[in-house]
């Protein structure tokens, strides 16, 4: 292998073990919204039977709606939480800190189609800042 090829290869791996480094770690871009799949991070809510929403700095999304019992095209109750990502604040309903791979529709302020997402560490959700925590737990 000449010079050129191995500082090229060393590179290359140096990208893409720097990109592995921070894989799980959420970005702190803000998503676009319409048609195209983006990671939206925040306060995973579940307040009540068949009602779901994730709670953004400034923008609260719908994901299933008791009214209607429209949901996310893919939604089945989001990610796994374990005791400790999650916030009980009646029975089996509360909130957690959760990164959501979704398509939304503003006009709405709903998700229209969900395609996995991963909880994250309450701490996460609670430094962003304008991002406030939805509720307190149930003694």
């Amino acid at each position: 292998m000449n010079a050129n090829k191995a500082h090229l290869t060393i590179a290359a791996l140096t990208i893409a073990v720097a990109a592995c480094a921070g894989a799980d770690r959420p970005s702190k871009a803000k998503p676009a919204t319409g048609s195209a799949l983006a990671e939206t991070c925040g306060w995973l809510v579940h307040p009540a039977d068949r009602t779901y929403s994730l709670i953004e700095s400034g923008t609260t999304w719908s994901i299933q709606k008791p009214d209607d019992f429209s949901s996310a095209a893919g939604w089945q109750g989001g990610p796994e939480f374990a005791t400790d990502k999650w916030i009980a604040t009646d029975g089996p309903y509360g909130y957690g800190c959760a990164c959501l791979n979704i398509i939304k529709s503003v006009g709405a302020r709903m998700v229209t189609r969900y395609e996995g997402g991963r909880a994250m560490p309450l701490a996460w959700c609670r430094s962003e800042p304008g991002l406030e925590e939805p509720g307190q737990p149930v003694p």
